[in-house]
């Protein structure tokens, strides 16, 4: 069904299921950008085009991209994903999953980014309820504690 859509709507639809597309060179420079979500629209701007986008990584995610242009180029035609840490957003890191495909070993590749800053945010939350959760059975358990020690005392008089 989806081999009947002529290029316009295949790309339209490509774009629309990421929050921002990326087209790179082999190299892995930055050609175009397109940010459909307004929420980045302050993060990821038309600046990055033409840099490396190794290069606007943070340190620790250099390595997993370096991986993923690798595996894209030498295997055109397949998807493959990793998740990314972009350092130097107001806010703190930007948080991307990046998938990309390639159509040859000197072709360009198309790269969606997917913001993940939701979902790490969520996580935070439940991090933090399961602390505080943690901090109030041990209230309980310190309350326990010192009731026994009371009823125990006033049982010995």
């Amino acid at each position: 069904m989806l081999g009947q859509l002529d290029a316009q709507a295949s790309a339209d639809l490509v774009t629309r299921m990421a929050d921002f597309t990326m087209l790179l060179d082999a190299g892995g420079r930055i050609l175009e950008l397109s940010v459909n979500s307004e929420d980045l629209a302050g993060v990821v701007d038309d600046s990055w085009v033409g840099h490396d986008l190794r290069e606007l990584a943070s340190a620790e995610s250099r390595a997993r991209l370096e991986e993923l242009l690798k595996r894209v180029t030498t295997e055109p035609g397949s998807v493959e994903s990793c998740d990314v840490s972009h350092a130097g957003a107001d806010d703190g890191d930007l948080l991307v999953r990046y998938r990309a495909v390639a159509r040859g070993a000197d072709a360009e590749i198309l790269l969606l980014g997917q913001d993940m800053r939701p979902e790490a945010n969520l996580r935070q939350q439940l991090m933090n309820a399961q602390q505080a959760l943690e901090q109030d059975y041990w209230r309980l358990r310190q309350i326990e504690t010192r009731y026994r020690r009371l009823f125990l005392s006033l049982i010995h008089i």
